[in-house]
């Protein structure tokens, strides 16, 4: 009767193992990493060669890579979706989980325009193309792989950067200490307000020896700046998140290839009132509930809707995996109460939902977590056993008493 017992208990947990790879194999991850928000900076333009650094993205498991888009045609106003069935760009580069890279091959004194996505394990790419970033490649410029930072590998780097500098900037805003006198400074630059985002505009140094420009931001006068933002060679740059009633101070220097960085020029800008939406226009009771089918969820979310719908045309519907980065699912029409989200992976996500009117002033969102259980046929298979074996164990301590 031992034997029996102890056959039975073997053949119930070799079930279990041979079923729990299969159960997680189910679990693919289908979920893509997030769109990459801002275009790549152009930080150096050589013989045939373009430097970019890129954000960092974010995925719900981790990203693996990313990929480099070139043509010598803009996709600006056209779908920007990455997958085969919209516009595609002519040339792309896989690169490692860096944010940096030099693109070669290219023909000088022509234009090009470059965008990224961000690449995760399970093969799933960022849906959309970062916005665009553009560059002409020029034979003055050099051979850009020769530098310390690169292997020569489709120019791909070797050290990840940050989406800052690396270094910590000093009280004046430069990241190498003592400003640089013999750098030549751009001119001609300003900043305005327009349309909920600072526009910045410059006539750039015209110095062979300038190979990144980089911008910082103060709110004391100038005291202490951030670490700073590469511009590249570019002449122009828009910023969308600021503070509203501020007065900021946007310094910006140059750089040439051993770090050396100019003392900069400013610009100082106070900043209008917010531009959101009264909170009186966000919906309420926002509430979430989950259904599986095998390895996938479905998400329904519900939602009450404001008093007041005076000029509101749109409701925007938001999906984030940390809480902070969030992209854009569907606009929805401004009396729509419930919204599904399908083929969704075990796992923590956050979801926000906003208002906006016809002026395109958008509320602050109410934001909603879900967290989606990892079961599924091994996990209930294990607790199938584990019921067993104590139902095996009690029988056990009766049959002893008899």
């Amino acid at each position: 009767m031992k034997n029996t017992k102890t056959l039975v208990l073997s053949t119930l947990l070799a079930l279990v193992f041979s079923i729990a790879p299969l159960a997680l194999a189910q679990a693919v991850d289908t979920t893509p990493p997030a769109d990459i928000e801002n275009a790549p900076v152009v930080v150096g333009v050589g013989n045939g060669q373009v430097k970019l650094q890129w954000d960092v993205a974010t995925d719900n498991v981790g990203v693996t890579g990313y990929k480099v888009y070139y043509d010598t045609i803009s996709l600006k106003g056209q779908n920007t979706s990455n997958t085969n069935e919209k516009k595609q760009y002519a040339h792309s580069l896989k690169v490692d989980n860096v944010n940096a890279t030099i693109v070669t091959g290219l023909t000088n004194d022509t234009k090009y325009y470059f965008a990224v996505t961000a690449l995760d394990a399970a093969g799933n790419e960022s849906e959309y193309f970062s916005p665009e970033a553009e560059a002409t490649p020029v034979l003055s410029g050099g051979d850009l792989t020769t530098s310390s930072n690169s292997n020569g590998n489709g120019g791909n780097t070797n050290t990840l950067l940050s989406s800052q500098n690396a270094n910590t900037p000093s009280a004046n805003g430069n990241m190498n200490g003592a400003p640089s006198s013999s750098l030549p400074e751009v001119t001609d630059f300003t900043v305005n307000e327009n349309n909920n985002a600072l526009v910045f505009n410059w006539t750039p140094a015209t110095s062979s020896t300038v190979i990144d420009q980089m911008l910082y931001t103060s709110k004391d006068g100038g005291t202490t700046y951030d670490a700073g933002v590469h511009m590249g060679l570019n002449k122009t740059y828009t910023l969308t998140t600021y503070d509203p009633s501020t007065t900021y101070m946007f310094k910006l220097t140059t750089k040439d290839a051993t770090g050396a960085e100019s003392k900069g020029v400013t610009a100082t800008i106070t900043t209008g009132v917010s531009d959101t939406l009264p909170s009186t226009k966000d919906i309420s009771n926002l509430v979430s509930k989950f259904e599986r089918v095998l390895s996938k969820y479905t998400i329904t979310l519900t939602w009450s809707l404001p008093v007041d719908l005076t000029d509101i045309v749109s409701q925007i519907v938001y999906q984030s995996m940390d809480g902070s980065v969030f992209h854009q699912l569907a606009s929805l029409a401004p009396t729509v109460t419930t919204y599904q989200i399908k083929d969704l992976i075990p796992g923590k996500y956050f979801f926000k939902i906003t208002t906006k009117d016809k002026a395109g002033k958008e509320s602050k969102g109410v934001v909603k977590m879900v967290e989606l259980p990892q079961s599924g046929p091994a996990v209930a298979l294990a607790l199938f056993v584990a019921a067993g074996t104590g139902w095996m164990l009690n029988r056990k301590k009766k049959t002893t008493k008899l």
